[in-house]
């Protein structure tokens, strides 16, 4: 009931800038008594911290209460992320989600990228930070000290996707793969290749794909239903 005296009073005593705190909650710790949520939220905003709502997507009537409470940050639950890649509902969750939140001038984070094919989609798709496994596992405080201290992050720099148009060639037969690439560098292409759909996923999400050329028999995933998948 009183978390934002709390705050104030722990700001001053450690001599910690509120701007440099951002205190995360759930929908689930909201959702007991909204009104009294809403203004308690208010009032911590007033210290100055910032507020993130964790795990979205996955609790109650998220839509419905979000323009309710102060929120600066959405974190999308990882469990649209880990399937951001592959399953094409979960791709345009993570899309609208991002969408939503900067048409209401907030921030959006992406929980859990593990990979680089994650860290390729959402940083084509303008998520502005993610976390996960792919930047770091958990450390102790020491290393995690001297980690922060070497300035790493994840990048989300593209420099090369629009230097030249991007095709990407798929076929479970390596031959045929290069002979297309022999065929089409000439002309100026920068030339992708997979060797099935799921291998072809990886690369679309990492990569600004301008065209497709696909068999369409191949083991596990038909050409059809790569492209299925790739229109998202």
């Amino acid at each position: 009931g009183d978390l934002d005296v709390v705050l104030a009073r722990a700001l001053a005593e450690h001599g910690v800038a509120p701007h440099c705190l951002e205190v995360e909650l759930t929908e689930s710790v909201l959702m007991e008594d909204i009104e009294k949520a809403a203004a308690m939220l208010r009032r911590v905003k007033a210290t100055g911290v910032s507020l993130a709502l964790d795990d979205f997507g996955t609790g109650y009537s998220s839509l419905a209460y979000l323009g309710r409470f102060p929120f600066d940050v959405l974190k999308i639950d990882r469990s649209f992320v880990l399937g951001v890649v592959s399953d094409p509902d979960a791709a345009t969750i993570a899309m609208t989600i991002i969408d939503l939140a900067h048409r209401m001038r907030l921030k959006v984070v992406a929980e859990g990228v593990e990979t680089e094919a994650q860290r390729g989609f959402f940083s084509k798709n303008d998520c502005d930070q993610m976390q996960g496994f792919l930047f770091s596992k958990p450390l102790p405080a020491a290393v995690l000290t001297e980690l922060r201290l070497g300035g790493k992050t994840l990048s989300m720099d593209t420099p090369d996707e629009h230097a030249r148009k991007t095709i990407l060639l798929v076929d479970d037969e390596p031959s045929i793969l290069s002979s297309l690439r022999r065929l089409l560098r000439p002309d100026g292409y920068r030339v992708l290749t997979a060797g099935s759909g799921a291998e072809a996923l990886e690369l679309a999400a990492q990569h600004d794909v301008q065209v497709v050329l696909t068999d369409q028999r191949m083991p596990q995933m038909t050409g059809t239903e790569l492209l299925h998948r790739m229109c998202v």
